[in-house]
């Protein structure tokens, strides 16, 4: 999923960070990959959390979307962790963590492959992509946009705004919508998917 959302991504040039903007940069990504991409990963297939580790791994990107919000309370550690890519560490962080989403995304379906139809596993490969890596990312910030601006005139506690902490809420639960219809569409709309697929192909043979 390439999402920059950055205002400065008409800008084809690389901008200069300062060595404070990069050692927060770089903090902020080895961070998240240690925390959501190694160790929640680790906790789950301890705890025997099989099928919740399936579906969290192959959506840590929509977390680094939300999380990463410009105007939310991890605006300055995770500038450049996914929505960011103008500078080369915000490039380097997407693509890294897009990475770990779509190797284990094809991991998985290559595994379950072996169990099942092979027009199902493209079936439940297509839904995947279309539902949570290639269409929403976009959209789940312009919605934290709106209920930012929404919210009103901005509130602080403790130095934190209350209006960007809501609306990174607001954007973990569409993620959690979003993953449910992913799940719905896997398991219930897959199978007739698949069939349109063989026909499909029978056709063109």
């Amino acid at each position: 999923m390439n999402c920059d959302c950055s205002k400065s991504k008409k800008k084809i040039k690389n901008i200069l960070l300062t060595k404070n903007e990069k050692i927060t940069a770089i903090l902020g990504t080895t961070i998240y990959i240690l925390f959501f991409i190694i160790i929640i990963p680790i906790i789950l297939y301890k705890l025997n959390f099989t099928n919740l580790l399936k579906i969290y791994i192959i959506n840590t990107d929509l977390i680094s979307i939300v999380i990463s919000y410009h105007k939310g309370p991890f605006q300055n550690i995770f500038k450049y962790l996914y929505n960011n890519t103008v500078p080369f560490i915000g490039y380097l962080s997407q693509n890294i963590i897009n990475l770990s989403v779509l190797t284990s995304l094809f991991y998985i379906r290559l595994i379950e492959s072996k169990k099942e139809n092979i027009y199902v596993s493209i079936s439940k490969l297509t839904f995947i992509l279309l539902i949570t890596y290639l269409l929403p990312g976009r959209y789940i910030i312009k919605i934290q946009d709106y209920f930012y601006n929404y919210l009103g005139k901005e509130q602080f506690w403790n130095g934190y705004n209350i209006n960007g902490i809501i609306s990174v809420f607001i954007g973990l639960f569409i993620v959690f919508l979003l993953i449910s219809f992913e799940a719905f569409s896997v398991y219930y709309l897959s199978n007739s998917f698949a069939k349109f697929i063989n026909n499909l192909s029978q056709i063109i043979k």
